[in-house]
């Protein structure tokens, strides 16, 4: 089981290595799509339909990135704002579980990727799998614009109009855009939720000098584990971002059950706060440890296995490090199962529930059964045209330039567990709860459906004039945990295919387009601007 595991974790993250004899590949095309995530299947399809040679490129061996890697429970927001190509996938989707015409919001993993990739090869989009740019020098630009990029293997391609559709957003960095990574003060744009977010609703928990010591010693080997330091001041900036996570599919059938297995640096230290707050509520089921979302064909999606601080360092991270931090959550959420299964503390009905679930067999088999794609909620975020802000889910609601819309309330998970100098135990960043210097919680209030302007996809075109980014777009901190979700990712996939097409036609830069056409483009293909309440219809 190791060795397995070992070579699908190489496939996955070694570069692709050029044969001996075989020389490098240039291609060209119309608009290249760097990232085979659900915004890059549906940006591509959405180019390709409108004529465009495409090239869509993809780092491991698998399209739909989260959405086909365990994110199976859609946060959708308001579903009426969710239209287009977008919708066209829901839809697809719930054609293969029989539900006539419908979208379905829960989904299999496995079924997500064939759908991905049926729409893909229906538009004639050509795919390069195990496709990931040189580090640090795989994109050469000259005069503001992306001239090409070469990929590990040598292979390069050339295009008119490129698009950023990963979640690291490594093609925009590379390319000299400006971006920032972390929180922004309260001060710089005026954001009530921005900065530091020290809860008050939680007591105090003092942790004492020798204590504290002994910590130090426990987690050494699992550095991230908690921060001892400083958390910061509430409403100041710094360059933490929110925690990751893997989402999992599980399964208790039987038949499709492969038993949760022990990683090689485990040490139970790790669970010993997650198991006293077992105790102290009888917990007896794992679906009250984690949150379990329940899938199609007995199997899960499961969240909140989450850890703070060791997120901080990917977005900026070299590959090696981005592997490093990868392995450090699979090591930390293999052993929180093997632990709820297995060790003699857990109260007994509780390790015997636990026991009846597994890794589903029949998803991600090539990879030990474990997902592909770790969950980033947040990476880089670009400096773009327009950086969207708290208010404009608030008061500037509507944009000239909308191209789709947004509605999900302001998420973001815990970015740091800390433990002060003078002992204080601290878990921040959450924005659905009360903070110092903010008057109560504000992540659901009292926010409204919003638009999504053009002009957070594109860069500032001094900077790059032929690059579209769709996941890492440009948003403060605040509003990309509205943003940050799946569906509005395809959205913005959507728009950035037929901007990138029509910028090819036009010969012009993504920033100079006939945005008004593009604006009918979209409404004509079902995108939607603006919201209905299905309650008033």
């Amino acid at each position: 089981m190791k060795k397995t595991i070992l070579w699908a974790a190489l496939a996955l993250f070694v570069p692709a290595l050029l044969r001996a004899g075989e020389k490098p590949t240039r291609h060209t095309f119309d608009v290249v799509v760097y990232g085979g995530t659900s915004s890059g299947v549906i940006a591509a399809c959405a180019a390709a339909r409108e004529g465009a040679k495409v090239a869509l490129l993809e780092e491991t061996r698998h399209l739909g990135g989260m959405t086909s890697s365990g994110l199976g429970n859609v946060d959708k927001g308001k579903e009426t704002t969710i239209g287009g190509y977008a919708r066209e996938f829901f839809i697809r989707v719930g054609d293969h579980y029989g539900m006539g015409g419908k979208p379905c919001w829960k989904m299999e993993p496995s079924v997500a990727e064939n759908t991905f990739v049926a729409m893909a090869k229906e538009a004639g989009v050509q795919i390069f799998y195990g496709a990931r740019l040189l580090e640090k020098k795989g994109v050469e630009c000259k005069g503001g614009k992306i001239r090409r990029i070469v990929m590990e293997n040598g292979d390069s391609f050339t295009a008119p109009i490129f698009i950023d559709a990963t979640y690291e957003g490594d093609l925009m960095a590379w390319a000299g855009v400006s971006y920032t990574v972390g929180r922004e003060s309260m001060k710089e744009y005026g954001e009530p939720g921005a900065g530091v977010r020290i809860r008050t609703d939680l007591p105090v928990r003092k942790v004492g000098t020798k204590r504290i010591a002994q910590m130090k010693e426990e987690y050494r080997n699992f550095p991230y584990d908690y921060y001892f330091g400083e958390a910061g001041e509430p409403g100041e900036a710094d360059d933490k971002v929110q925690a990751y996570c893997f989402r999992l599919t599980l399964t208790n059938r039987p038949e499709n059950r492969v038993p949760f297995t022990k990683p090689d640096n485990y040490d139970p230290v790790r669970y010993k706060g997650t198991l006293d707050r077992v105790l102290k509520t009888n917990v007896t089921r794992l679906d009250g440890v984690y949150t379990f979302y329940h899938m199609p064909n007995g199997k899960t999606d499961i969240n909140h296995m989450d850890l703070s601080n060791v997120s901080w360092g990917y977005p900026d991270g070299s590959y090696a490090e981005r592997q490093k931090i990868w392995q450090y959550h699979k090591d930390y959420q293999m052993g929180a199962l093997w632990f709820f299964t297995h060790d003699p503390r857990v109260p007994e009905a509780l390790r015997r529930e636990a026991s009846t679930w597994g890794f589903a067999k029949d998803e991600f088999a090539d990879n030990g059964h474990w997902p592909r794609t770790l969950y980033i909620r947040e990476g880089r975020r670009m400096k773009g045209a327009y950086v969207m802000r708290q208010q404009d889910a608030w008061e500037n609601a509507t944009k000239e330039d909308a191209v789709g819309m947004g509605s999900y309330f302001m998420d973001c998970h815990n970015v740091q567990r800390t433990i002060t100098p003078d002992g204080r135990l601290i878990v921040e960043g959450n924005m659905g709860i009360p903070v110092e210097g903010v008057q109560g919680k504000f992540s659901h209030q009292p926010m409204k459906p919003y638009q999504i302007p053009y002009r957070s996809l594109t860069p500032k075109e001094e900077e790059c004039g032929n690059l579209l980014v769709t996941i890492c777009l440009s948003a403060s901190h605040v509003i990309y945990g509205s943003l940050r979700m799946e569906p509005v990712y395809m959205i913005a996939g959507h728009a950035a295919g037929v901007a990138a097409a029509q910028a090819v036609r036009e010969k012009t830069a993504v920033q100079r387009i006939d945005v008004p056409g593009l604006q009918a483009r979209l409404k004509a293909q079902g995108q939607v601007f603006e919201y209905t309440d299905p309650k008033k219809k």
